[in-house]
């Protein structure tokens, strides 16, 4: 070489080139990909679902098909088996409909062992309740049902009183569909149930008067922080040109080859379209709200603003054991008392040996379609709640990618009142960390039959509770009480 780069050159020169070639680079790879902070949803509908499970009650080992006194068909179940495609069933319609199947998981097989062992038989409404989120102590020994209360908070309090409120939001944000709910599963602590909003105007009100809308347009604060990248990238191949008189030939093919380098990773950060801002808008809540069904889309939307405006990041949609007295379709029964909870113990009745059955057999088809009605119903909450994140772009993917939302109830045969075999539906990716599209069941009778009628399980609540909690970035071993629980830790396989 003729001419020698000097240190103070080097410095100033080329090595802001060798320091902003990997910057840039990591840029490309990574422009936009900064990870939101997650975010935790429960969908909680009370009443449970149409199951055939029944536990160790009245005889049955687990499951019934029909042939007894309770109806035998299973509506929340797969109609894919674990470790296949995932294939949503009868209740989960709406959801496969609006295109979610792949961003849910069913999960069979865990026990709300915490209620179990506490009810006065079986699990009372009482306990249930108390017990189904919190998965501890829900009575003092020999207390009647009715006395039940709980005594630690429920897993969306514990995440949202970890996480705090963003500036100007709220901690936690739980919405109610009041109906005929026999008490809430949500407490802030130990005897102090979560603060509920149980109408639209309230809600409206409550998490989203003083917020400012946006366009959904993409983030400005985005797009400066490209465009500065951008022209320091240019300052640095500018300095290096203003040295090229005093460079050797071969000097100068070196660092025109770094200079091409850096400019064909500068044109193609520049052609990156920087990730869009969630669109922030406001629902209407103007006219009259009379029941759930002409309720239950404008509180949806209120649960998504408050998520897309950054109100908060743990949210709860509470939904009661409702009867669709607005429902056209007439049934050849009457439902006592025009409630959810009349309407699902009938299916104990509905079997080909039931009081109901036999008499009138031609009720069950009618019987079994009104309660997937009133079931799909829910189904089609979460699937606008859920498609609403989906339809969000965020930061590389969406709003679900960076969620995880429990769906659950307090019994899983509401007839029977049974904590067992509990209705569970995980959606989202939880930031990377949930495998979503996937059927598991951890009944252990289950292994090579997953039709099996017989039943048990070593998995409880309490260590669902504990792996939702370590894929949301805690590293809790227990949950609630884990004297209740058959097993300690969390599921390795979720």
């Amino acid at each position: 070489m003729s001419t020698k780069f000097s240190r103070r050159f080097f410095i100033q020169g080329f090595g802001g080139l060798a320091i902003a070639l990997p910057a840039l680079e990591f840029t490309e790879k990574a422009w936009g990909q900064t990870a939101p902070k997650p975010r935790f949803l429960t969908f909680f509908e009370h009443g449970g679902t149409l199951t055939n499970h029944m536990g160790n009650i009245y005889g049955y080992q687990g499951f019934t098909d029909g042939s007894q006194e309770s109806q035998g068909m299973d509506a929340w179940r797969p109609t894919s088996k674990p470790g296949q495609p995932l294939t949503l069933g009868a209740i989960h319609q709406p959801l496969a409909a609006a295109g979610l199947t792949n961003d849910c998981v069913v999960v069979r097989g865990i026990d709300n062992m915490a209620g179990d062992k506490q009810g006065d038989y079986g699990n009372g409404h009482g306990i249930s309740n108390v017990t189904i989120l919190t998965a501890g102590k829900g009575k003092n020994p020999g207390e009647a049902d009715d006395k039940s209360i709980a005594y630690g908070p429920s897993i969306d309090q514990v995440i949202a009183a970890r996480w705090g409120a963003p500036a100007g939001g709220l901690a936690s944000v739980n919405l109610l569909l009041d109906a005929h709910n026999y008490g809430s599963p949500f407490f802030k602590a130990s005897q102090q149930y979560a603060s509920l909003l149980d109408t639209p105007q309230k809600a409206f009100n409550t998490i989203l008067s003083g917020v400012q809308t946006g366009t959904g347009g993409p983030d400005p604060a985005v797009v400066r922080a490209q465009a500065l990248k951008v022209s320091v990238l240019d300052g640095t191949s500018k300095n290096l040109q203003r040295y090229q008189n005093k460079m050797s030939a071969q000097d100068k093919l070196a660092v025109q080859a770094h200079l091409d380098a850096v400019r064909s990773i500068e044109q193609r950060v520049a052609a990156i379209q920087p990730p869009v801002a969630p669109s922030c808008s406001k629902p209407s809540v103007s006219g009259t709200f009379t029941n759930i069904g002409n309720t239950w889309q404008v509180m949806v939307d209120i649960a998504l603003a408050a998520l897309r405006c950054g109100q908060t990041r743990v949210l709860s949609l509470e939904v009661g054991d409702f009867h669709m007295t607005w429902d056209p379709t007439p049934l050849p029964f009457t439902v006592g008392y025009d409630i959810g909870h009349s309407l699902h113990h009938m299916s104990r009745d509905m079997g080909n040996k039931g009081s109901l059955y036999m008499p009138h057999p031609d009720w069950l088809t009618p019987y079994q379609q009104a309660m997937i009605r009133n079931r799909q119903l829910r189904a089609q909450m979460v699937a606008r709640l859920l498609k609403g994140l989906k339809d969000t772009p965020e930061a590389g993917g969406n709003m679900l990618d960076n969620s995880l939302m429990l769906w659950t109830s307090e019994f899983s045969h509401g007839a029977i009142h049974s904590g067992s075999d509990m209705p569970i539906m995980l959606a989202g990716k939880a930031g990377g960390t949930l495998q979503t599209g996937r059927y598991l069941n951890f009944n252990t009778k289950a292994t090579t039959d997953d039709f099996t009628l017989q039943y048990a399980t070593q998995t409880a609540t309490n260590n669902l509770y504990v792996s939702l909690l370590n894929k949301l970035g805690f590293a809790d071993t227990t949950f609630g009480d884990m004297s209740y629980a058959a097993k300690p830790g969390g599921i390795a396989t979720l």
